[in-house]
């Protein structure tokens, strides 16, 4: 039985077989593969020095560029994302003196900051979309009918984006069960009760996170594949190849 490639998954599949030909051909020229190299580690190291390259790329490749870095940027919303449940699982050693309640609150704040920065960064891609095809009425006839969809495809975070933006532009966004860890934690030092108390009401609002937060990793999956399940058949042909865009003249 051939299984069939999630939305998300042949979407980006499709990029990186347009994308390859022009990383490899950087890769063959020793000059720019050096410059890379010297770019790069001026990045990771945070040395003076260039970090881009200097050449002259043409209008079509800059388009595919624009394309491929944003698919990006998504995609690693997604990786934080799924890495998320694996750090909340695993408390730091007791010798570093870290505070378990504002450990677990952190990871609930970026979670929350996650979901909020790909709702956005979704709402910007197909707009790329549509500025790299504006001169392709093909393309764009083939988008129009889907612009809707694809609005109302990201408006579906729209609920947990709510309670990112109380978290950021009013307060610190509140959880009934963690505001209470921070009283235990606090009388755990000195009361014996609550210093029972406190690791059992720990493990269960961790718990409680770590269940939704995978929960709504499963929606999350599902947007994005509906998301550029439509996409895929704007910008690839039905054998998977880059529509390249009409450029102005």
């Amino acid at each position: 039985m051939v299984e069939i490639e999630s939305g998300f998954a042949k979407f980006k599949s499709a990029m990186m077989k347009a994308v390859m030909p022009f990383i490899e051909a950087v890769h063959r020229d020793k000059k720019q593969r050096e410059a890379f190299r010297e770019i790069l580690g001026n990045i990771l190291f945070d040395t003076p020095g260039p970090r881009y390259l200097e050449m002259d790329i043409p209008a079509t490749e800059r388009a595919l560029y624009r394309l491929f870095f944003g698919l990006g940027e998504i995609e690693e919303c997604v990786e934080v994302l799924r890495e998320i449940p694996f750090y909340m699982r695993r408390f730091p050693p007791k010798e570093f003196k870290v505070s378990r309640t504002r450990f677990l609150r952190y990871h609930i704040g970026n979670y929350l900051n996650e979901v909020y920065i790909l709702r956005e960064r979704l709402k910007a891609y197909h707009k790329i979309v549509q500025r790299v095809y504006r001169h392709h009425p093909h393309v764009l006839e083939r988008l129009g009918p889907q612009v809707q969809k694809l609005e109302e495809i990201v408006d579906s975070f729209e609920q947990i984006v709510k309670v990112r933006g109380v978290h950021v532009h009013q307060r610190r966004h509140e959880d009934e069960e963690v505001d209470q860890l921070i009283l235990l934690e606090i009388l755990a030092e000195e009361e014996s009760v609550s210093g029972v108390l406190y690791p059992i009401a720990l493990r269960k609002a961790r718990r409680k996170w770590i269940q939704a937060i995978e929960e709504n990793l499963r929606a999350v999956n599902s947007v994005l594949d509906a998301y550029f399940e439509i996409l895929y058949s704007v910008v690839f042909d039905e054998k998977g190849n880059w529509i390249l865009p009409y450029l102005a003249t």
